[in-house]
This record gives structure tokens, C-alpha cells and sequence, in this order.
């Protein structure tokens, strides 16, 4: 193998590697040169903000083909990507790992909603029932 095909080949699986860390927390996989990829939710958080495909990956730097299979986990992501996603959707970089902008149901989704006051009395019921949790 010839030394530059080897060289990118260890840095698509460094990449890979990366996704596979930060990822394992969903049952849905993907696939992609052996590596499996868990699910993400960039296509969410992008449908969410109004982005067309070929919007964001012009942010990215990227066809929306290209995009596309990053949201599909066919691709590997890079964290420069997540960090101009983040920006671009005005969200976390973990938001797009872990939460669904669409679940109304969801944690976040409830604490977006809420108000400063709100978020103070959950953030108290949360530290109450962690604390009674370590008394019981």
C-alpha cells in the first residue's frame, strides 16, 4: 500500500473512532468502512432551524451530498463540523449528538420552554430528589 493511501486511511479511522466514542448511547447504527456509527441528530436540529441541505453544507464547507451522509452516518463528521453546525443552528455541539430538537417530551425541550423562575424551582426539585437519593 502506498504510504500516502495508508496515512489517509489511519486518519478515516481516527475520525471514525472519534464518532464511535462519542456516540454509543443509541441502539440505531450505521455503518460505514467497518466502523458503526450511532445515531445523530444533525438532520434534526437542521430541519428544525429551516436549513436547507445545500444551505448547511455550504456552511460546512461541503456539498449537501456530502452532508447528507454525514446526517446519515455513511460519512464521518468532524468536530469542526459540529462546531459550525452548533453555531449555525444555535445549539450545542452535544445538542446535536444527543437530543431531538422535535421531542416536546424531552428534558431539554421542557427546560427551553420554561423561565427563569421555573428553571430555578426544577433545578431545586433536581438537586432534591439526587440528594435524597444519596440520604436514603
Amino acid at each position: 500500500m502506498p504510504h500516502n493511501v495508508h496515512h489517509m486511511h489511519v486518519s478515516v479511522k481516527r475520525e471514525c473512532a472519534c464518532q464511535s466514542i462519542l456516540s454509543r448511547r443509541s441502539a440505531v447504527q450505521y455503518t460505514h468502512m467497518g466502523e458503526r456509527f450511532s445515531k445523530t441528530y444533525l438532520r434534526e436540529w437542521r430541519k428544525a432551524r429551516g436549513f436547507k441541505l445545500e444551505e448547511a453544507g455550504e456552511k460546512l464547507k461541503v456539498s449537501g451530498q456530502q452532508l447528507g451522509k454525514i446526517e446519515k452516518g455513511q460519512s464521518p463528521y468532524m468536530q469542526k463540523h459540529l462546531e459550525v453546525l452548533a453555531r449555525e443552528y444555535r445549539c450545542t455541539i452535544a445538542d446535536l449528538l444527543f437530543r431531538d430538537p422535535d421531542d416536546p417530551e424531552g428534558f431539554w425541550s421542557i427546560w427551553d420552554r420554561a423561565t427563569p423562575d421555573q428553571r430555578a424551582q426544577i433545578t431545586d426539585a433536581a438537586y432534591g430528589i439526587v440528594e435524597r437519593r444519596k440520604i436514603a
